[in-house]
């Protein structure tokens, strides 16, 4: 009987570091990952799953004034009240 070599995957000739490495940056872009999301990551690229576009809400919000700054316009505000 031919005996077939089991060869882990992480060094195997396939993927060697190069993955892994892809893997730890792609997981770190958004913080600190831990063992879980890295290992998530590397599967997926190894499966043809990792590269997933980012999601962009459209914006249905109306679009609002300025923010005021400063006390400048309490100061307005309480003049009426003082008169």
């Amino acid at each position: 009987m031919l005996e077939q070599k089991v060869r882990p995957r992480a060094s195997s000739k396939d993927h060697d570091f190069i993955m892994i490495t892809k893997a730890l940056v792609m997981a770190s872009e958004r913080g600190h990952p831990s063992v879980d999301a890295i290992k998530q990551v590397f599967y997926q690229l190894i499966n043809g799953r990792g590269i997933r576009s980012d999601i962009k809400p459209r914006s249905s919000l109306p679009q609002l004034p300025d923010a005021t700054r400063g006390l400048g316009h309490y100061d307005k505000l309480h003049k009426g009240v003082e008169s």
